[in-house]
């Protein structure tokens, strides 16, 4: 759904972290993408970002099991903003490892790594928990050139 009279545009969409929602979330993400007219490459960074915190709230959140989440994107003319919502258990951000780089890939240890393409990819990524409504949010912000 779309604002008018020069407001933000405003998407949302609601699903639940089941087999298969990141092919609905990704189809979404684009349809957005391409009413907003992004270019090929924010919109690929969006995607990328979008399915990673995705991923972390179905893995890490819900514990691999089936939750809600809700992905709200807002954008004027200067910025995108994406907001994911979900209601698990959460993750300390402070407790996400920073990954080590390595040489040799064998040695590559994918935690955190979803984290730090969601913060190379978007111009601001943030955590937070709202105890007592029991929500969990990843904001998300790219500036649009």
């Amino acid at each position: 759904m779309a604002r008018a009279n020069g407001a933000a545009a405003v998407y949302i969409w609601e699903g639940k972290t089941k087999k298969g929602f990141l092919g609905d979330l990704f189809s979404f993400v684009k349809g957005v993408g391409k009413a907003l007219k992004l270019d090929d490459k924010s919109l690929y960074e969006v995607q990328m970002a979008v399915g990673e915190a995705a991923t972390n709230c179905s893995e890490h959140s819900y514990e691999g099991k089936r939750g809600k989440l809700q992905v709200k994107i807002e954008c004027d003319k200067d910025e995108l903003k994406v907001q994911l919502t979900d209601w698990g258990k959460g993750v300390e951000p402070s407790k996400v490892p920073i990954p080590r780089i390595v040489k040799n890939l064998d040695e590559l240890d994918l935690e955190g790594l979803g984290v730090l393409m969601m913060r190379k990819t978007m111009d601001e990524v943030r955590f937070s928990r709202e105890k007592r409504q029991g929500k969990n949010k990843v904001t998300m912000k790219k500036k649009l050139h």
